[in-house]
């Protein structure tokens, strides 16, 4: 794939995983926009940093109108994390949550709408806990797996979309160190990538006709279906 003057869009990419993968395409030559409420610690040449609230319609709309052009990738990947069992979380933590991945991602989408490209690519951020579901982060792996509805919801909706999701497994990120104790954290270092081996693996999935990237937690290992 030819990625010279592609217009991507990536929310949260600042850092961590959607930071590394606004790197990669960037040095493949594409035009990169970050949405973020956070400032980058490192610019990237070729990358444009917008600091964008992505639960606030008006600031997603307006940071939209500043790209000329169409928008050929839109990667959901903006999220904050809440461990402990469902019931155990406040109503405050799940209006973050829900806000920021669902009605987040449900904002990009219907402003860029306009935007893309008829066969855009459409990156749904997902997580092995929408498959695994575990009790902790309850409240997390709720809203991933409401994440995952909403790309299958896109796709039956949209066909001419090219829509792909994500369940990673542990990245060693801010957002995977969040409320982690060291005991939780020793378990995770042993089956954890870095955020530039996962955005490789992503790069690989957008240029295939396969529709996920998923970990394996049985074999610590990823594949594509």
């Amino acid at each position: 794939m030819n990625w010279q003057n592609k217009i991507v869009v990536i929310t949260g990419a600042a850092n961590g995983i959607g930071g590394a993968v606004a790197n990669l395409l960037a040095q493949a030559g594409a035009r990169v926009f970050c949405f973020d409420i956070k400032k980058p610690k490192h610019k990237v040449e070729g990358v444009t940093y917008l600091k964008v609230d992505v639960t606030k319609g008006m600031q997603v709309k307006k940071a939209l109108q500043r790209i000329k052009g169409k928008i050929d990738i839109l990667f959901n990947n903006a999220g904050v994390m809440k461990r402990g069992d469902i019931l155990d979380v406040t109503e405050k933590d799940f209006e973050l949550l829900f806000d920021v991945h669902i009605k987040g991602s449900w904002l990009m989408l219907k402003h860029a709408k306009k935007k893309l490209v008829n066969d855009a690519v459409i990156i749904q951020m997902s997580s092995r806990h929408a498959l695994y579901f575990p009790s902790d982060p309850g409240l997390y792996a709720l809203v991933k797996r409401t994440s995952l509805n909403l790309a299958e919801l896109i796709e039956l909706t949209y066909p001419s979309y090219n829509v792909k999701v994500l369940c990673p497994g542990p990245v060693d990120t801010m957002l995977s160190r969040t409320e982690c104790d060291n005991n939780n954290w020793n378990k995770k270092k042993k089956m954890m990538c870095e955020p530039s081996f996962l955005a490789e693996k992503i790069i690989e999935l957008i240029k295939s006709n396969k529709k996920k990237l998923i970990f394996d937690e049985k074999d610590c290992d990823y594949y594509f279906e």
